[in-house]
């Protein structure tokens, strides 16, 4: 059975990042020539990533962490207390949807490093828990009339913190390391290109979610920054945060997200003109009416039905069974 304690670490998709992890995504942003002026946790929690951020960046003037939980509030000031350089870092209890964030970025110091680990929980979750804690309710990645009263309407939590983190940040001189599920950083990519977001090369650094936080999902370290201003859109991937060589690499080309930039380039050539767009699932719903079978004196279907139509609209269909 749920208890409340249950419910409640669900609704704020808790899962506080461990301080080993922490240091190891901070060394490694580091490594690769990360050198904020200030740094920014937008959902700190007990603040390993911000506490993490202040011990590796001595470049680093100023400090924010936010958190809507009051108790963990408390507890970051009270780590902080303990050290010499408190007077840098300054928490505030918020909720991430109602905090004005453009008055705070507009006080720090660039480059800015927003660092952390956002909700893991999706907007259908919380409905069930009759939560409040719910981005203003709109059209979610202008969906259309038909999406959006299907499964694609329901979006991770972080996936949503994201977007508005890269809108944030855009046009400043930043960088952006998040942890969140594999499939919210290739969405919120995917978004971020589409809309001509500013963003320089891309990073995903796969990590094992289970032994970090017990949970069965992929997971990753999402890094993409601002500091270069020539824009790429590509994201290399690595199978872990300590490799240097990446594995794949995914990135928008034409309007389109593509698994495999590598390939791509190699085969465009062959891309041609795309005029339809196709929706999968239409053809097997009406299957019955659209799967036929041709005869003597026309076209039957699978109700009986003999029609005589045009040539110019029967397709051959295969099944990927026939393919294969």
């Amino acid at each position: 059975m749920r208890t409340r304690k249950d419910s409640r670490k669900i609704e704020l998709g808790d899962f506080q990042t461990p301080i080993a992890l922490s240091e190891r995504i901070c060394d490694l942003l580091f490594a690769q020539g990360t050198r904020p002026a200030s740094i920014l946790e937008p959902t700190c929690g007990k603040g390993n990533f911000l506490l993490s951020a202040l011990d590796r960046f001595v470049s680093a003037t100023k400090a924010i962490g936010v958190d809507i939980n009051p108790t963990y509030i408390e507890q970051v000031e009270n780590r902080l207390a303990r050290r010499t350089d408190s007077n840098q870092a300054t928490v505030l209890q918020g909720d991430f949807f109602l905090v004005d964030w453009e008055r705070i970025l507009d006080e720090l110091p660039e480059p800015i490093l927003v660092i952390g680990n956002p909700p893991w929980v999706t907007n259908s979750e919380l409905a069930s828990l009759d939560s409040q804690n719910l981005p203003e309710k709109a059209s979610f990645r202008n969906l259309s009339g038909l999406d959006a009263i299907t499964g694609k309407s329901n979006f991770d939590i972080s996936e949503w913190m994201l977007l508005r983190i890269l809108e944030w940040i855009d046009g400043r001189d930043a960088t952006v390391a998040m942890l969140c599920k594999t499939t919210v950083a290739r969405k919120v990519l995917a978004h971020a290109w589409q809309q001509d977001i500013r963003l320089g090369h891309s990073h995903i650094y796969l990590i094992d979610a289970r032994k970090a936080f017990g949970a069965s999902v992929a997971a990753c370290l999402l890094v993409c920054d601002t500091t270069n201003k020539e824009r790429d859109q590509i994201c290399t991937v690595y199978s872990d945060i300590s490799d240097d060589a990446y594995e794949t690499t995914f990135g928008f080309r034409d309007g389109c997200l593509i698994a495999r930039i590598e390939y791509y380039e190699r085969w465009r050539h062959l891309v041609g003109e795309d005029r339809y767009r196709w929706r999968s699932g239409i053809k097997h719903d009406c299957s019955k009416v659209m799967e036929l079978k041709k005869e003597e004196h026309g076209y039957r279907n699978k109700l009986g039905e003999l029609y005589d139509l045009e040539d110019t609209y029967i397709y051959p269909m295969f099944k990927s069974s026939d393919i294969a």
